[in-house]
């Protein structure tokens, strides 16, 4: 009987998003897997009932990292980094993405020196820990601590960087006029035989087009497969500022 009710549950949570229903599973007292319990804790999040899922977590009689994380999540959506540091703190185990679900919560909110105490204090980090707190500080205008991470993210070989963390550095490299580091990601970028999105590309660019850079610019705006307005404006204004204003 309790692998059906799991089944079913999962059903209604992962298929049909019927909260409703799905808990009248629970409120029968049917003992469940806790996959199922937190396939509901994962729908209730989704759909933004987070207090929902934070009653159905007190009652759990057991619970995994996911149903920590998850539960975190939903606080962390709501801006309600109290909630979510209690919970936090109480973990006897934490993995990775508890550490950067912190971090992004506290950089949601602007608080970087909270979002880089947790980021010092994790025992391991994934790409995506390192994008969060580079993209951090891009948007608080500190692109000189954003390139300094970054060349420690390289040396420590904790991560492999990405598309996404290239975009922050990038854009770093072009608000300080970093044309030798912006060379050197563009290097990294061949080297890497990373395939350039639209957004990187079109950053590359800019990032070229504003440290005066306009055939290398240009070469990057040649080789992109699609282009977007942000893309052809990104080359028109640098020609505009830079080079011939004439040039196609």
């Amino acid at each position: 009987m309790e692998f059906v009710c799991s089944e079913l549950v999962d059903s209604l949570v992962l298929h049909f998003w019927e909260n409703q229903d799905a808990h009248l599973v629970f409120d029968a007292g049917f003992g469940l897997a806790l996959v199922s319990y937190n396939s509901m804790i994962d729908g209730y999040i989704k759909n933004g009932e987070v207090t929902a899922a934070r009653e159905l977590f007190n009652g759990m009689p057991e619970r995994d990292v996911f149903s920590w994380n998850s539960t975190i999540a939903g606080y962390v959506r709501l801006g309600d980094m109290e909630a979510a540091k209690a919970l936090f703190e109480r973990m006897a185990r934490r993995d990775v993405v508890s550490w950067t679900c912190m971090i992004d919560g506290h950089a949601r909110i602007g608080d970087v020196l909270g979002a880089r105490e947790l980021f010092d204090r994790m025992p391991s980090r994934n790409v995506v820990s390192w994008n969060t707190i580079l993209a951090l500080y891009v948007r608080c205008k500190d692109y000189s601590e954003c390139l300094g991470l970054f060349d420690r993210m390289v040396e420590t070989g904790d991560a492999m960087p990405n598309e996404a963390t290239l975009v922050s550095v990038l854009t770093a490299c072009a608000k300080l006029g970093r044309l030798d580091k912006g060379n050197w990601v563009h290097s990294y970028i061949k080297r890497k035989g990373i395939e350039p999105d639209m957004l990187l590309s079109t950053t590359l660019l800019s990032m070229y087009a504003k440290c005066s850079a306009m055939p290398l610019a240009r070469d990057v705006f040649d080789k992109m497969p699609v282009r977007s307005v942000v893309s052809w404006n990104s080359l028109i204004m640098g020609y505009s500022t830079h080079g011939d204003g004439r040039e196609p």
